[in-house]
């Protein structure tokens, strides 16, 4: 039986009138810290690095403490758990994700939240075991071909559905996943680990254009920008690989904007992926029963 103690029982208010109503969070699946907010240059990340940068906070010491592979780290950014998911498909987390919490508290359909996902094995977080929580208040999905065991598909087609989503139907909270550069770095492709990288960086400078001039998200929208997991330094496997308590494979970005949200900034103090659910669930009032993070200090207004 799955069971919380009364400190995580409690519901997570916000202490002050937050701005913020709508939530979007990108993951881009893999990268290494060296060839992202590692790189001096920024030279595959030039729209963050040039535009966004300024917009937000940008974390230097963000990290994945549980298992350094896909499905874990969705969870632990989703739930504020680490859980040894298997990582194909077959296992449910045991807790709500955020889309989950987001429907709970706004009582809309399952419009108002989605989960767009290149890989299809991501589609286990519309729901989860804990009982008062399976199958209740899940998100609409689109993920990978076809949905669960139906394969990946290309981040182009998960950036457009996004896109159309976003544009007409405006949900309160959307989750977007892309596969690469995890996909092309398995792969060994070099190149196409860095195009991936590169691509990554132009979708989200594109999904932050809409939602500071869309009428229904300026202005009252967080957007996140974060990795499931790092990659292997070149002196222990290097970047085809990732899964083990490396420091390559641990340290991971993270990139916050919002209207309650500093700007310009550059947080340098530890943080690990179950702080960032647990923060985002007090920004935005939700029920979370379940999250073992903590709240990440020196980001407000």
């Amino acid at each position: 039986m799955l069971s919380c103690n009364s400190k995580q029982l409690a519901s997570i208010q916000p202490h002050k009138p937050y701005k913020s109503k709508k939530l979007i969070v990108v993951l881009i699946d893999g990268p290494r810290w060296e060839e992202t907010w590692g790189d001096s240059t920024h030279q595959y990340q030039p729209y963050m690095a040039s535009y966004l940068r300024n917009e937000g906070c940008i974390f230097t010491n963000f990290n994945n403490l549980g298992n350094t592979i896909t499905n874990p780290g969705h969870c632990a950014v989703l739930t504020g758990n680490y859980e040894s998911l298997a990582n194909n498909g077959a296992q449910l987390p045991s807790y709500p994700s955020l889309a989950q919490t987001f429907l709970q508290k706004t009582q809309h359909d399952s419009t108002s939240a989605w989960l767009i996902t290149s890989k299809d094995k991501l589609e286990i977080f519309k729901t989860c075991l804990q009982s008062s929580w399976s199958n209740q208040y899940m998100p609409s999905v689109d993920c990978g071909v076809g949905g669960l065991g139906t394969g990946y598909r290309h981040d182009s087609i998960t950036f457009l559905n996004a896109m159309n989503v976003l544009q007409n139907s405006h949900p309160d909270f959307m989750f977007i996943s892309f596969r690469d550069p995890d996909f092309s770095a398995h792969a060994n492709d070099w190149n196409g680990y860095l195009e991936g990288i590169k691509r990554g960086d132009k979708y989200v400078y594109e999904l932050f254009n809409f939602l500071q001039t869309d009428t229904v998200y300026k202005n009252q929208t967080t957007f996140v920008v974060t990795n499931d997991h790092g990659r292997h330094p070149d002196n222990l496997g290097g970047f085809t690989s990732h899964g083990d308590n490396c420091s390559g494979c641990k340290h991971i970005n993270l990139f916050i904007a919002g209207p309650d949200i500093k700007k310009n900034q550059i947080i340098t103090t530890f943080a690990e992926q179950i702080d960032l659910h647990f923060t985002l669930s007090h920004i935005h009032g939700l029920t979370n029963l379940y999250s073992k993070g903590k709240l990440i200090p020196g980001i407000f207004n």
